[in-house]
């Protein structure tokens, strides 16, 4: 194969992409979205074609936290689901299909896996000069839930690109940003099963601070759910995040002391 490399296992990579792959609709589990941003920073700031990566089964296991007694058979099927999943991008004001991957084989000889992503995607995932995401590797491998690392995905782009710090919701732009279909048709199951579980995940992490977060009812109380909001602080590490926690821990105790 031209253009053939091996797939660097390398946290400190970052996974840079254009900010419409973010907005787009998508759906996908945990272990394809990892797998999927892994092969997305191999690709060089100078590249301008996308190449094809090797690597064996059993480190592409390991690096991912699969358990080796299922790696054949988990990244079997993550493989094949990844071949199959689509991508629905905003093209001039209208939805396109792209797939994510051309190719994806398990050489079952010498135990080596092969990915490629589609071509059709060059223009989202090279040269990209402005309005473009980039998330570390290690990041992406410590979120547990899909839902968490895709809302964090979009925290960043907003972050970056207006420096939005404030959100308000609906539960609409909630069942399509997630793309949960028909799944948890009461407002609070979808917010249970979704949103306030991504987010507690997110303020766990050494990333982000998530404050105020509010659920807004159509007529007070007691009244349907039609959007939640709430407030976030990226932070660049853990120690970075200890310095913001402590200085607003300060803050609050001069408020109470009548000094602000």
């Amino acid at each position: 194969m031209d253009n053939q490399k091996q797939l660097q296992l390398d946290e400190k990579y970052y996974s840079v992409v254009a900010n419409d792959i973010i907005r787009g609709k998508q759906k996908m589990s945990l272990r394809e979205m990892q797998l999927l941003q892994l092969v997305i920073s191999q690709i060089a700031k100078n590249d301008t074609e996308l190449c094809t990566y090797t690597t064996t089964a059993i480190e592409l296991a390991r690096f991912l936290g699969i358990h080796k007694q299922s790696l054949y058979r988990d990244l079997d099927q993550i493989t094949d689901k990844l071949m199959s999943r689509v991508i629905k991008i905003n093209v001039n004001g209208k939805y396109k299909k792209f797939n994510w991957l051309h190719i994806c084989e398990y050489d079952p000889d010498t135990k080596k896996i092969t990915l490629q992503l589609h071509d059709s995607l060059k223009p989202y995932l090279t040269a990209l000069e402005r309005f473009y995401s980039q998330i570390k590797i290690e990041t992406v491998l410590s979120f547990k839930s899909y839902y968490a690392l895709r809302l964090y995905q979009l925290l960043v782009c907003n972050w970056g690109e207006s420096g939005q710090s404030e959100y308000t919701l609906t539960i609409d732009q909630i069942r399509d940003f997630f793309q949960t279909e028909d799944k948890y048709k009461l407002n609070r199951d979808l917010l249970n099963k979704t949103i306030k579980p991504a987010l507690a995940e997110i303020n766990d992490s050494d990333y982000c601070i998530i404050e105020d977060y509010t659920e807004n009812h159509a007529k007070g109380k007691g009244s349907p759910i039609e959007s939640v909001s709430f407030r976030v602080h990226l932070c660049k590490d853990a120690e970075y995040k200890k310095g913001i926690l402590r200085a607003s821990e300060i803050l609050q105790h001069l408020k109470a002391g009548g000094i602000e």
